[in-house]
């Protein structure tokens, strides 16, 4: 069972604005990765890529010590991710995104 998106997030216009413009930079990697780390910090995008990486690994089956020892993440973020991938945080944004990913990139 997933849940909605925080109210205060959906009607928030700063959060609208900012998903127009990761919308916008999507259509190219390289932009896109230009943008994120002219939004974050070079440790904050690092730990986004790792939350996904995480979640992914946790679409796939693996568990979650599997994940945190193969990607060197503590088991404590490993298992903050699972709770947005499998449980009652969970909107199924991961999971929309990853079953959009070809089929050879979503198991590694």
């Amino acid at each position: 069972m997933t849940r909605d998106v925080e109210s205060e997030l959906q009607a928030s216009s700063r959060v609208q604005e900012l998903c127009r413009a990761l919308g916008i930079a999507a259509r190219d990697q390289d932009q896109l990765l230009r943008f994120l780390r002219d939004l974050l910090s070079f440790k904050e995008v690092q730990d986004v890529a790792n939350r996904w990486a995480a979640a992914r690994m946790l679409m796939e089956g693996n568990t979650q010590s599997q994940t945190a020892q193969q990607l060197g993440m503590s088991t404590k973020t490993v298992s903050d991710v699972a709770l947005w991938v499998h449980g009652p945080f969970k909107t199924g944004g991961y999971w929309d995104v990853f079953k959009q990913l070809p089929v050879e990139e979503r198991t590694r």
